[in-house]
């Protein structure tokens, strides 16, 4: 049912996009009508335990680099309210150094790779080209896989990148960023996504497990 749900927004946006006039404006112009274009970006991610102490043997994750790129499109209520929607992937996860904690292997990362379909109300201010959003993001998790590395027993394996379905496959992101667009088309963006929904899978017990990122874009307005 999740599935179903996703693919209806998917394509419910895909056909909104195509059946739009492409007559596009500047965030400052007089007169909002709507934008669309593409963004691209990197993530720093990681991944929350609930109850971490104890978990893992004490071992916590650190943050790790991702990328992810998007299309939008900007639908003006007024001069001041918009609502950017964004299909989009995001590579999401999070670092474990084993090392020290009598492991077999030295690094442990966790990759999660999303297709997301967000709905971002967007508040202009003013003649400045700042732009506050804040809305949620649904997101399906499209593969997700553990790499391991630094075997520290000759014995042992040399690692490799396995795939990890320790995780769920449905979640629901808040989204919280600024943005700044540029006259020419060009705008830059940073924002924080916080993990809503339990992601742990059956093997996690009763630990909970959550996803959070900062996010860093470049997009670009297409015009005429």
């Amino acid at each position: 049912m999740k599935r179903l749900l996703l693919v209806a927004f998917i394509i419910s946006f895909v056909i909104t996009l195509q059946a739009q006039t492409p007559i596009v404006t500047t965030l400052r112009d007089q007169t909002p009508q709507m934008t669309y274009g593409i963004g691209a970006g990197l993530n720093i991610s990681n991944m929350t335990y609930k109850p971490a102490p104890g978990f893992y043997n004490g071992i916590y994750p650190e943050w790790n680099p991702g990328f992810s790129g998007y299309i939008f499109l900007g639908l003006p209520l007024n001069k001041k309210y918009w609502i950017q929607m964004e299909l989009g992937y995001y590579g999401l996860g999070s670092k474990i150094d084993n090392k020290s904690n009598g492991f077999n292997f030295q690094n442990e990362t966790t990759g999660m790779n999303y297709l997301t379909l967000a709905v971002l109300p967007k508040l202009i201010i003013k003649k400045s080209g700042l732009a506050f959003l804040i809305g949620p993001s649904m997101a399906y998790k499209l593969s997700s896989t553990a790499s391991l590395s630094g075997s520290v027993n000759p014995n042992d394996p040399i690692g490799g990148i396995y795939a990890n379905n320790d995780y769920k496959s449905f979640e629901v992101f808040g989204i919280l960023g600024l943005q700044y667009d540029f006259p020419a088309g060009l705008g830059i963006s940073a924002r924080y996504m916080q993990g809503l929904v339990n992601v742990a899978g059956d093997s996690y017990g009763d630990a909970k497990v959550f996803n959070h990122a900062f996010t860093f874009s470049v997009s670009y307005r297409f015009t005429k």
